[in-house]
C-alpha cells in the first residue's frame, strides 16, 4: 500500500541488522530496510533485503561494517534517484543498533584487514 508523502520534508532513512546465525551452510546474515519518511511520520518502504554474506569474519564489528557499507551503496543509488526524479536533495540517514561500530566509525579506529579499510574509507 502507497501512503502520499510531503515531498519537500522527505528523509531517506536505512536501517540494517547482521547476524551469525546457524544456517547449515555456516554463512553470515545481513538485513536492511530503506524507508522514505516525511515530518508527519508518515512512511513507505522503499527496498529491503535479507542476503547471505559469504565473506568470512571473526567479529560481529566486521559484521556489522560489511552490512553498513552495503546498506550506504543501496541507499546511496536510491537516494541519487530519488534526487534526479523529484528535484530535491533528500537526506540519506543510517541508523546501527551495534554503539560499539557507531564508536568505530565516530573515532576511526585502525584495523588491518584491507577489505575493511576499504569499507571504512568509503563510508
Amino acid at each position: 500500500m502507497y501512503i502520499k508523502l510531503d515531498v519537500t520534508t522527505l528523509q531517506l532513512l536505512a536501517f540494517t541488522d547482521a547476524s551469525f546465525i546457524n544456517n547449515k551452510d555456516l554463512l553470515l546474515q545481513i538485513r536492511y530496510v530503506l524507508v522514505l519518511i516525511d515530518a508527519t511520520n508518515k512512511a513507505n518502504i522503499i527496498h529491503w533485503l535479507l542476503i547471505k554474506c559469504k565473506r568470512v569474519t571473526r567479529s560481529v564489528l566486521v559484521l556489522e561494517l560489511y552490512g553498513i557499507a552495503y546498506r550506504f551503496n543501496i541507499g546511496a543509488v536510491i537516494k541519487s534517484t530519488v534526487n534526479k526524479i523529484l528535484n530535491i536533495n533528500l537526506p540519506l540517514i543510517m541508523y546501527t543498533d551495534l554503539k560499539s561500530l557507531y564508536n568505530y566509525l565516530i573515532r576511526l579506529g585502525t584495523t588491518q584487514e584491507k577489505r575493511l579499510i576499504i569499507n571504512v574509507m568509503c563510508l
